[in-house]
């Protein structure tokens, strides 16, 4: 949601509805998490490279507001189930919590003895070493047409 009032990025996950819920100012950010997912895998699952399909909608009182996106995946060795607790970064730039350069959707939380989630990232999917969200994909887009 895109807010007059908000003064940078933030990001909550509501387990009750299943659903991410981020707030932006309205200059917006180049960077916006927008959902993620939490997937255990097989070990030794390799790199995503066949086609992958996210749902969702998006909706604005404004007729041609367009939005563009697109996804990476990474792999963690280790990565809580509790969303909130991974501290999921919701902007590039205007993170309220998160000064550094890592992307939006990098998780900025730490485990119970206090080693930082992104210490557990592996190479796999679309990621590895350094590359805490994955390499992205192209960029798709949309324009929302309201009806009458």
């Amino acid at each position: 949601m895109f807010s007059a009032t908000a003064t940078c990025t933030s990001t909550t996950f509501d387990p009750q509805t299943n659903t991410w819920f981020t707030t932006v100012p309205l200059k917006g950010d180049d960077e916006i998490f927008l959902s993620g997912l939490s997937y255990p895998v097989p070990a030794g699952f390799g790199k995503v490279t066949g086609a992958v399909t996210w749902n969702g909608t998006l909706a604005s009182s404004v007729s041609g507001a367009g939005a563009q996106w697109k996804w990476g995946a990474a792999v963690y060795s280790q990565l809580s189930q509790d969303c909130n607790a991974l501290m999921i970064k919701p902007g590039h730039q205007t993170a309220c919590q998160y000064q550094n350069g890592d992307h939006a959707g990098t998780p900025e939380g730490a485990d119970a003895s206090g080693a930082p989630w992104k210490r557990y990232v592996i190479g796999g999917a679309r990621g590895g070493g350094s590359n805490f969200t994955g390499s992205w994909s192209g960029t798709l887009g949309v324009t929302v047409q309201c009806n009458k």
